[in-house]
């Protein structure tokens, strides 16, 4: 190994490290621990707020918990509404405005109400009433997100589609292929250009990613990942999906399909990610078993205190 190859796997372990074994990032990255699993907390379905009213927290279910809950800082967690399904589910912020910028809040297995499947509608202050009271689903799935003509769409891998909803709660079917039978998909509206118009979904099951257009045409866009959870990225994450699968790994897909590794070691052997989000510069991870981990780019002053320490290791090893 060279003594460049050195530093950057030396520097890679440093930043890396976290509670709950070696976590191995892309060169540059480093992984924070932001909220350890002990706390109790296994968050679902995290969103960081859009600014505004909402502030720029994150927040996520608490499927130990029971409740929709913000994170404000390393350890810090404030219970914004409680009484939610003791399962994952999803999160959608309106930003467009046409649904009066509401949180939306998917809340699948739901038995505390006495309502199944139900979507929530929770307002800055608090407020919380159903917007959808039942949508009565027997198979496994949380996705849900805006979409470009303004409507909240939710998965149905039970009827293999979508179900689209105006800001009335009217309802109506959309697209086809979806597949029945998905888990614990997850789903992202297109940012466009390479990546065409629609939707990205995960299929659990099928270790694959679905993509659905405007259209409601659905093709499948790779096989081979069991992920959970995806996200786009932007800022220092590139033109890239990023999807997870078993084990804590995240993998980095481009618009025509390759990919590479960009995350390993976020979680145990049989451990998933329940939630990924990206703005900006910064990317969030729920990860079963660790936590919530805050993953970002170092800045130059620790970049250099982690090479300093990496030369200090190459002096050592060559004595």
């Amino acid at each position: 190994m060279s003594r460049r190859s050195l530093i950057t796997f030396i520097a890679l372990l440093v930043c890396a490290s976290g509670a709950h074994g070696q976590v191995s990032l892309s060169n540059g990255f480093q992984a924070e621990l932001w909220l350890d699993s002990s706390a109790g907390y296994g968050l679902t379905g995290i969103q960081v707020a859009p600014g505004g009213a909402w502030g720029d927290d994150l927040y996520a279910l608490s499927s130990t918990t029971g409740s929709l809950v913000r994170v404000t800082a390393p350890s810090q967690v404030q219970i914004v509404a409680t009484g939610f399904g003791p399962y994952y589910g999803a999160l959608a912020f309106d930003t467009s405005g046409g649904f009066g910028g509401d949180l939306f809040v998917f809340d699948p297995y739901n038995g505390g109400h006495g309502i199944a499947d139900p979507i929530y509608r929770i307002s800055p202050d608090g407020t919380r009433s159903v917007f959808y009271a039942s949508l009565n689903y027997t198979g496994m799935m949380r996705g849900m997100a805006f979409g470009g003509d303004g409507r909240l769409y939710v998965m149905d891998a039970e009827h293999n589609n979508l179900q689209a909803f105006t800001n009335g709660a009217s309802r109506s079917a959309f697209g086809s292929g979806v597949t029945s039978g998905a888990a614990a998909d997850d789903m992202r509206r297109s940012p466009g250009a390479a990546w065409g118009d629609g939707f990205y979904m995960t299929h659990f099951f099928a270790a694959r990613v679905l993509h659905m257009s405007d259209a409601g045409e659905t093709t499948v866009f790779t096989e081979g990942s069991a992920g959970m959870s995806l996200a786009f990225g932007e800022g220092v994450f590139g033109n890239k999906l990023y999807v997870s699968d078993r084990g804590g790994t995240i993998y980095a897909y481009n618009p025509d399909g390759t990919r590479e590794t960009f995350a390993t070691g976020l979680g145990g052997p049989e451990d998933d990610i329940w939630g990924l989000h990206i703005v900006g510069d910064v990317m969030w991870v729920a990860a079963d078993g660790a936590g919530l981990y805050r993953i970002t780019v170092p800045e130059p002053a620790t970049v250099g205190l982690m090479v300093f320490g990496a030369a200090g290791l190459l002096r050592r090893r060559r004595r």
